[in-house]
């Protein structure tokens, strides 16, 4: 295990009733899963366009989950559970956010639901855990998401007038074992690639019906010819 995943698992152990507002929650977290934006992006073999693009739309995208998750910490903090004003607070946020930078497309626009539900859900879930509220997690999930993002714009771009891609993953010992295998792998730009969980055409592509285990927190990119 990832030591900094044995951080969460500490911290998540403490209850909401022991902390008395976001600001000591956040400190007795700390920051032990998300990294600094530049430090995120910077293994990616994407240009420095590229990862900037990822920098700019992330550090807006940190801002909706963490006034989301701050939203759900207060609600919990009081005793209560509601969801749907959120959701759809957040959602509309999500996808304001990110039409600054891409075209949000139907796929995009299906997606920033599914993001927030996702959240919303494993909230659910550890819904008396610290860390599930946390800023570190706000940042974690916005890196992520703007990587999906670009992600997904830059394959629909590529499809116009590229014929093949290659998968590149991050090696740094952090790297899933399927992610590994695939990395470097050059394919037809309009074929998918087959991962242990299913099949998918671009890094965060959760189109084909990919599982969550390897969407979540893949690093991955890829490159055009």
């Amino acid at each position: 295990m990832d030591p900094r995943h044995e951080l969460v698992v500490r911290m998540a152990r403490v209850s909401l009733s022991e902390i008395a507002n976001f600001d000591e929650l956040n400190r007795l977290v700390g920051y032990t899963v998300s990294e600094p934006y530049e430090d995120y992006y910077a293994p990616m073999q994407i240009s420095k366009k590229k990862k900037q693009n990822r920098i700019d739309m992330a550090k807006q995208l940190d801002i909706v989950f963490e006034e989301l998750l701050i939203y759900m910490f207060e609600m919990a903090k009081d005793g209560y559970s509601e969801y749907a004003d959120a959701y759809v607070t957040a959602s509309d946020r999500y996808r304001e956010i990110i039409g600054q930078y891409v075209d949000v497309d139907s796929y995009l626009y299906a997606h920033a639901d599914e993001v927030i539900a996702s959240v919303l859900a494993v909230l659910y879930r550890h819904e008396d855990d610290a860390y599930y509220y946390s800023s570190d997690r706000a940042r974690a999930i916005a890196e992520e998401q703007a990587n999906e993002v670009w992600n997904h714009t830059e394959y629909e771009d590529a499809v116009k007038h590229m014929r093949f891609k290659t998968w590149n993953t991050i090696m740094d010992g952090r790297e899933r074992n399927s992610h590994a295998e695939v990395n470097g792998e050059t394919i037809p730009i309009d074929e998918p690639f087959e991962l242990q969980g299913g099949m998918l055409q671009y890094p965060g592509d959760d189109s084909m019906g990919c599982s969550d285990e390897e969407l979540v927190n893949c690093r991955c990119s890829l490159s055009f010819s």
